[in-house]
């Protein structure tokens, strides 16, 4: 007897489980239902192309139905229609054409469905296709049992009425059907003009507001046609167009319209066509802008005023920012809040800013600075709503001075020593600059090789000029002497000094003296 092992139960017990799963994943996920006597029953798919269709009174619409065998043997089928029993339906009748042969396993055939509307026809109806289908099979082999599966599509009679002697039809351009308005003085639709009927037709166009619920009836459009009336041939087609003239400043909404074509020479005078069109005016937020002044001369580090008065040129009211771009748009300030409400107002309303113009010397004298002046919505700017302001900037004055030295260390007494001194324009314009000096000591001599110069703006590699200047220290200078000279720029027209350095001067020691004798004769 073999011994009990308590843990080799649970392993076998798994090992178990784990073969039926396995020999489980083995087998189809699924398969077609199997007959008593082992045949497969036949399986099919029924799909309509298209589902709906809107057909013309008086014509016929057609659509592909698609079998496919989803079996596994071929099959045969056998195709029939019918209408829904309304009293709609009355007026549509439809035939089927059969599908010939056998469809294959895993393929599809195609059959054609025309459903045909009397020319008093109105409203939709529904129309149901059933495929009965067998499988064929070789003997031994077993049918299964025949499937059956319908499918129905939804036909709609139009706006175009038609007969087999009279009929119009009015297609207004798809691309042209809803247009949106961007500040056009007008817009046009194409409307193409259709004889569906067997005879030369006269064809009468008019065209009135259509006030169905989402358009707004606005009697300030003009809308005219290219053609009033065509004459047709059966099955000719003429394009005519609908211009739809808009005013200024017209509201936000949605306007539409009927176009509407007449067969004149219908004795029942039945045959017509309608067709709508629309206008879709957004919100416009455009505004255009006059300054009262378009240029200004200013100096630095003053100040000038101008007024813009923007005018609302779109639709609604609406919060306009004003601004200014540009290398020097810093220069502009507005006078209190920079957004203010821009009221529609009937197309009247405006705002009046006041503007403030400061600029800095950061350009030369005389220079010209383009700023444009705008309003905007947000980050979009409006082509009409900005004008440039013409800012010509005066003169800036000042000056620095400055020392190749600033010591001039024990002149002996009785010679001289020189440095150089440096002007530079602080100002954006050509100046004439002056240099003076303090007065010396008494008997000292300081000499300016020039005392006034001449320097281009600050901006250009002209700015500035260098002077010599001597220091002449007199024979009996003592060596104690330290003496500051002060040097300044001022205008030559004189002025207050713009700039100015000390310059010190000490003497240098000198050792000398003179031995004196004395000499007494005695006789």
């Amino acid at each position: 007897m073999v011994p009990y092992d308590g843990a080799a139960a649970p392993r076998q017990r798994l090992a178990l489980f784990l073969v039926v799963l396995m020999s489980l994943s083995a087998l189809p996920l699924a398969a077609p239902a199997v007959s008593a006597d082992g045949a497969r029953d036949a399986s099919i798919t029924v799909t309509p192309i298209p589902a709906t269709l809107e057909v013309n009174p008086g014509e016929a619409g057609e659509y592909v139905i698609r079998v496919r065998n989803t079996g596994s043997n071929p099959v045969s089928v056998s195709l029939s229609t019918n209408q829904e029993a309304t009293q709609e339906c009355n007026a549509y009748s439809s035939a089927i054409t059969q599908i010939p042969g056998q469809i294959d396993a895993g393929s599809y055939e195609e059959a054609t469905l025309n459903v045909t509307l009397t020319q008093s026809a109105e409203g939709t109806c529904d129309t149901t296709v059933t495929v009965n289908a067998n499988e064929q099979v070789t003997p031994p082999d077993v049918a299964g049992a025949p499937a059956q599966e319908t499918a129905t599509v939804t036909t709609t009679a139009g706006d175009g009425s038609g007969s087999a002697f009279f009929g119009v039809d009015l297609t207004v351009n798809s691309a042209d059907k809803e247009q949106d308005w961007a500040g056009e003085d007008e817009l046009t639709y194409r409307v193409d003009v259709e004889n569906t009927g067997q005879n030369n037709e006269t064809i009468a166009l008019s065209v009135e507001e259509n006030n169905d619920p989402g358009c707004t009836s606005n009697s300030e459009f003009i809308v005219t046609l290219s053609d009033t009336s065509v004459n047709l041939d059966s099955e000719e087609v003429e394009t005519i167009t609908a211009t739809v003239e808009i005013p200024d400043g017209q509201s936000a909404d949605q306007y539409c319209w009927d176009i509407t074509g007449t067969v004149t020479n219908d004795p029942s005078s039945e045959a017509k066509d309608t067709d709508d069109f629309k206008l879709v005016v957004p919100e416009l937020k455009t505004c255009s802008v006059e300054l009262s002044k378009t240029s200004l001369s200013v100096n630095p580090g003053s100040e000038s005023s101008l007024t813009a008065t923007f005018s609302n040129t779109g639709n609604v009211d609406w919060t306009v920012t004003i601004a200014s771009t540009g290398s020097k748009a810093s220069w502009v300030s507005v006078d209190g809040a920079s957004s203010r409400l821009l009221r529609y107002d009937d197309g009247q309303g405006t705002i009046s800013v006041d503007l403030d113009v400061a600029p800095d010397d950061s350009i030369d004298a005389g220079s010209e600075a383009v700023i444009t002046i705008l309003g905007k919505d947000g980050s979009s700017v409006d082509p009409d709503c900005q004008k440039q302001l013409r800012v010509v900037v005066g003169q800036s004055y000042g000056a620095s001075i400055s020392l190749a030295t600033t010591l001039l260390n024990g002149i002996d007494p009785g010679t001289n020593r020189s440095t150089v001194i440096t002007v530079s324009n602080q100002g954006n314009g050509q100046d004439n600059l002056r240099i003076s000096s303090t007065s010396a000591p008494s008997g000292w001599a300081i000499q300016l090789e020039q005392s006034t110069v001449l320097v281009g703006s600050r901006h250009g590699n002209q700015d500035s000029a260098s002077v010599d200047l001597t220091v002449r220290v007199p024979q009996d200078a003592l060596a104690i002497e330290d003496v500051e000279i002060t040097l300044s720029v001022l205008p030559s027209t004189g002025g207050a000094t713009y700039d100015s350095v000390v310059l010190r001067v000490t003497v240098g020691e000198i050792h000398d003296f003179e031995l004196m004798t004395q000499v007494r004769l005695f006789t």
